[in-house]
């Protein structure tokens, strides 16, 4: 009798995350595109621009990500509310989180001014450090967009409304790409193809950061048109001014996030700063493993934020049995997922490496990496779908706790230990990576389903 009323429950869950995590994991890949777009772009000029453009990166991201995460605090809050039918209340919560976008956004743009100080003391290469100063200025007018856009998209999503978050993607890709290869090359691109002379310089790592920030920008006004003109999205606007009481439920649900994304993401920067001192080849393959690891976790990411709304609102209509349900069907998905994307990086090798270097020496080192990322990536998406169905509960601080304890007692130490002790470098920096990621893949799987048992079982 169970097992006859849990099948079609499994069919309908699966259908409903699909339906929903298989467009924002488009979405999220079209704006992964406008990096990859940079990389490749890059990358084609020299190998210093690819290596400023790796290390800007960190330093951007790695700065940007906490009010990234906190941030997404605004999403079990959302959907929560929706779940349990209270439409303006969830409103409300969107109108502050377009506060805390402003007001985060300028703090983040004066600690990114500093860091740029502080790399200019370091002893990275000149060339790579000028390199990545100007593609981290010219990114820097796309902050305050970049989180306004993820407040609107965490509210627009959450209504199931998936068509603006395309739209979005595929305008700003299709204006990058050519913006891109004209500022970063400058008029010499203009002349090869028979094309007339405008006195633009090459701008290399600092024109695909201002290609980059216009796309982003150009999102912004696309999302602001949809949500001025969707009826869905309509609701009780007459609390817009800043609350305090609002902002601080969004900075309590956020922080746990946003720590937890700040570790993560560290993973990366550390490893890319450690990889700094092994040579621009080096760091060049690194940057380009980076991008190629990070198209499958797009893909996973989509599921994840599908996960977090469906779990959340199932929360929401306080029904544990059938949000436990919704999230191990998405983390059976998510693994599904993770070894399709590796079996394709270990078959597609040779063509993927093409797409962003025709160096020998750079296409060598990633031969035998991309062996190693395809296996990495499984623990990558799997733990990043499972902490959206942790989120979806709105439980955040206990997984960050599990984060920092695998990431940094366990993944960084292996990753130096592997690389300079055993002397893998580079291959050892992303098996300790590896290493990091699966402790905290099965630590949140088990957090899931202690928190989801029912209380006759705990």
């Amino acid at each position: 009798m169970n097992a006859h009323k849990l099948t079609p429950s499994i069919f309908h869950e699966t259908k409903a995350l699909i339906k929903l995590g298989l467009p924002l994991g488009i979405a999220m890949l079209g704006n992964l595109l406008i990096g990859l777009i940079d990389t490749a772009v890059v990358g084609h000029y020299s190998n210093h621009a690819i290596a400023g453009v790796s290390l800007g990166n960190s330093i951007f991201f790695g700065i940007l990500i906490l009010a990234m995460g906190t941030l997404e605090g605004l999403d079990p809050l959302i959907n929560h509310r929706i779940g349990n039918g209270q439409k303006n209340e969830a409103g409300f919560f969107f109108l502050q989180g377009l506060w805390f976008s402003l007001f985060f956004g300028l703090i983040v743009s004066i600690v990114m001014i500093s860091a740029l100080a502080v790399l200019s003391l370091t002893s990275i290469d000149a060339h790579i450090q000028f390199e990545a100063t100007q593609y981290v200025l010219a990114r820097m007018p796309s902050i305050i967009p970049f989180l306004l856009i993820m407040t609107i998209r965490s509210f627009v999503q959450a209504h199931h409304i998936t068509k603006p978050v395309l739209i979005a993607m595929i305008a700003s890709n299709i204006l990058n790409l050519p913006l891109s290869i004209v500022l970063v090359f400058g008029d010499s691109i203009l002349i090869k193809h028979g094309l007339p002379s405008i006195g633009l310089p090459a701008l290399s790592a600092a024109g695909a950061g201002w290609a980059s920030s216009i796309a982003v920008i150009v999102q912004f006004f696309i999302f602001v048109f949809w949500l001025r003109h969707d009826s869905k999205l309509i609701f009780d606007y007459s609390v817009w001014k800043p609350k305090w009481n609002y902002l601080k439920q969004i900075i309590q649900m956020g922080i746990g996030i946003g720590t937890q994304r700040f570790f993560e993401w560290g993973l990366f920067s550390i490893s890319s700063i450690i990889t700094a001192y092994l040579g621009t080849t080096t760091i060049a393959a690194h940057q380009i493993a980076i991008m190629l690891s990070a198209i499958p976790f797009m893909i996973g990411m989509g599921l994840s934020m599908a996960l977090s709304i469906r779990v959340g609102q199932a929360i929401g209509q306080k029904h544990m049995a059938k949000a436990r349900l919704i999230g191990f069907i998405g983390i059976a998905l998510s693994a599904i997922i993770s070894i399709g994307c590796g079996l394709i990086i270990v078959l597609f090798s040779q063509t993927l490496m093409r797409i962003f270097t025709t160096s020998p020496d750079v296409m060598a080192i990633l031969y035998s990496l991309l062996i190693i990322i395809a296996l990495f990536q499984i623990a990558d998406i799997v733990q990043t779908v499972c902490y959206g169905a942790l989120k979806g509960l709105a439980d955040t601080r206990w997984p960050m706790v599990q984060h920092l304890i695998s990431i940094y007692a366990i993944g960084i130490p292996a990753a130096l230990i592997l690389a300079f002790y055993f002397d893998l470098e580079i291959y050892g920096i992303w098996i300790g990576k590896s290493i990091g990621l699966s402790a905290v893949m099965i630590l949140f799987i088990y957090r899931f389903h202690v928190k989801t048992m029912p209380i006759s079982d705990k």
